[in-house]
């Protein structure tokens, strides 16, 4: 009989503590942020990853994988209004269609990159805007040596990072970076320099920097003296840091990129400026009109039924 108490007591001392964790889920410091605009596809299942605002064509980009494995997507919004204006698919060089998890999404003006497992897939802004069967043809691809699993333009480079996740998500033994006896960063991400007119929309396919990074980089955007870094997993709740920017820094070290030194920078507790807390699933971020846009995955159909915090619409944060 004794044991029969314990046992229930048990139970329904986990009963409550998964319904206070399912049912209390906060907003955390989204409540500070703005509603922009519904995120795309949802009902479709599409799972969103990438955001990109492309000047040029005063449109944003949001990129994404499909539930049931179909063809990956990038959608079109209007900056102005908010409205979808059309998706459209890819095909690779060599013809066959994109099924990738199309984890970030960057552009240089005309020149757009996705880029996921391990590579950086070139296509133009042009062709987007321009088709009309809604397919769009891959013009160049580029291995990292990283996971690329986000990607950011900024002061003339393209940054392609990497996500980190003990056991399950791992990267190159090299990557990994001892700061301390306490703190390992187990990521890089590498800039490589843009240049109009070249191959892929860069000067060279080596890097000239790297930036080591903590794990659970999710996104990351660079601007005047600071970083912004989005980090999340699973349903914990998700990070938006700022960091100083290392890269207005003089730095003695470097990683290797195939046989070539490459200067490195490093992401740090010592360089980290302010940490916000929000909902779970915070995916890439996007620097707009002094605002840091987010985009989340956590109300797409893969997931909602998993989500404390179900997040359907892309938020705006001003900048520190």
């Amino acid at each position: 009989m004794i044991a029969l108490i314990i046992v229930s007591s048990v139970l329904a001392l986990l009963i409550v503590t998964f319904v206070w964790w399912y049912f209390g889920g906060s907003i955390g410091e989204l409540k500070k942020a703005k509603k922009e605009f519904l995120i795309p596809g949802l009902d479709d299942g599409f799972v969103p990853q990438g955001i990109v605002y492309l000047s040029c064509y005063k449109k944003f980009l949001i990129s994404g994988y499909m539930q049931d494995h179909s063809l990956s997507r990038v959608y079109v919004i209007n900056s102005q209004t908010g409205e979808v204006e059309k998706f459209v698919t890819f095909v690779l060089p060599s013809g066959v269609g994109y099924f990738g998890h199309a984890g970030g999404i960057a552009g240089n003006c005309n020149d757009c990159y996705l880029s996921s497992e391990g590579k950086i897939f070139h296509f133009f802004a042009s062709d987007v805007f321009a088709s009309i069967n809604g397919v769009v043809k891959i013009v160049d691809v580029l291995e990292t040596k990283n996971g690329a699993d986000f990607c950011y333009v900024s002061g003339g480079y393209l940054f392609v990072g990497e996500f980190y996740k003990l056991a399950k998500f791992k990267t190159d033994v090299s990557h990994h970076i001892k700061l301390s006896d306490k703190e390992i960063n187990h990521s890089l991400v590498f800039g490589f320099k843009l240049k109009e007119g070249e191959k892929f929309g860069l000067a060279s396919s080596v890097p000239e920097k790297a930036i080591s990074i903590p794990d659970l980089v999710q996104g990351m955007v660079i601007s005047g003296k600071k970083i912004f870094v989005s980090r999340s997993y699973g349903v914990a709740r998700s990070e938006l840091l700022t960091y100083e920017n290392v890269l207005l820094q003089k730095t003695q070290n470097y990683v290797y990129f195939g046989e070539n030194q490459v200067p490195l920078f490093v992401l740090s507790s010592k360089n980290l400026q302010k940490t916000r807390y929000l909902p779970e699933m915070a995916e890439e971020i996007e620097l707009f009109d002094g605002k840091l846009y987010v985009v989340f995955e956590s109300a797409s159909k893969k997931y909602k039924l998993f989500t404390r915090t179900r997040i359907n619409y892309v938020f705006s944060f001003d900048l520190d």
